[in-house]
């Protein structure tokens, strides 16, 4: 076999270990789609016998939604989102559709840092909660900051490391522990994303954050 056959060959078994790679991929991101596509959604009211849950960015996109089923399964809700016209929008809209529901608005913003010039978010959650055994968290706040690294003001990317990642852990860790203390059970939810998996130019704190987040619900899910 000549050089030139042998460099064919070779070009032929990377391409088809990119192929097997690729369709692996594809099969892999698929696969779980399609079997929630027709995968009836968990009852997490009968499931965990819970009546309170708490959501985060909650008044628009994933968090508005996960509000709404929460709600549609008769579970009452904490809706923390930020203080402006789209949460004030959303909690009047929510409470006309489900009025049998409560909803506790807590309007703060997880992307400030406690302790330099802002008030600690955690403190009105607290008080929102502290007559109530929430058992259902949604860890969903956050935004992406398109800027550079070497143009982007230090004090942005970290507002943005404190609604992604600090947050997460801070509600996490106050919400698990009380379920732990009183035996109540229940689930901690957490939005990722794609972008955990990829490089992402002018949002790596984005895509930073989101792949801790993911590392971070795996290792409790063992826990």
């Amino acid at each position: 076999m000549g050089f030139g056959d042998r460099m064919g060959q070779v070009k032929r078994l990377i391409a088809g270990a990119f192929m097997v790679n690729g369709i692996t991929n594809i099969m892999s991101y698929a696969a779980p789609l399609l079997y929630y596509t027709f995968q009836q959604p968990q009852d997490l009211r009968r499931k965990y016998g819970a009546q309170w849950a708490v959501v985060t960015g909650a008044s628009s996109g994933i968090g508005a939604a996960f509000t709404e089923r929460l709600a549609q399964q008769g579970i009452n809700v904490v809706v923390v989102a930020l203080d402006d016209k789209v949460l004030e929008e959303f909690a009047a809209k929510i409470k006309s559709k489900y009025p049998q529901i409560q909803f506790r608005i807590v309007p703060t913003n997880l992307g400030r840092f406690p302790g330099q010039g802002a008030d600690d978010y955690m403190e009105p959650i607290k008080k929102a909660t502290e007559d109530i055994n929430v058992q259902i968290v949604v860890n969903n706040a956050g935004y992406v900051v398109l800027d550079g690294m070497h143009t982007a003001p230090l004090q942005k990317m970290m507002d943005n490391v404190e609604c992604m990642v600090n947050s997460y852990v801070r509600i996490t860790d106050y919400f698990y522990k009380k379920m732990v203390e009183k035996k109540t059970g229940g689930a901690i939810f957490m939005t990722s994303s794609q972008g955990a998996f990829f490089p992402s130019p002018l949002s790596t704190v984005y895509s930073g954050a989101k792949a801790f987040v993911g590392a971070y619900a795996h290792g409790l899910n063992v826990e």
